[in-house]
């Protein structure tokens, strides 16, 4: 998996799960089990966007963390290669 798409995935996961936690804290009002299931489907989905995006999103010469902005980086911040 190439830096590019390890962003990609970390940027989308971590923000469709944080939408998701919010959706179901504010459309269930009563804090039924339903709610805490759509919570816990969030958490899964945004946890592991984040770990992907820590895993994958690296230089791959120096494997240092490109961070969100793996999907827009052309040079390493530390070590200078093109990606």
């Amino acid at each position: 998996m190439n830096h590019k798409l390890a962003g990609r995935i970390f940027n989308y996961a971590t923000v469709c799960g944080a939408m998701i936690i919010l959706l179901a804290v504010l459309y269930y009002s009563d804090y039924g089990a339903a709610t805490y299931i759509a919570i816990a489907v969030g958490a899964v989905i945004a946890a592991a966007g984040v770990f992907i995006g820590y895993k994958y999103a690296r230089c791959p010469k120096c494997s240092k963390f490109l961070g969100i902005m793996a999907t827009k980086e052309r040079i390493c911040p530390k070590c200078d290669t093109e990606l």
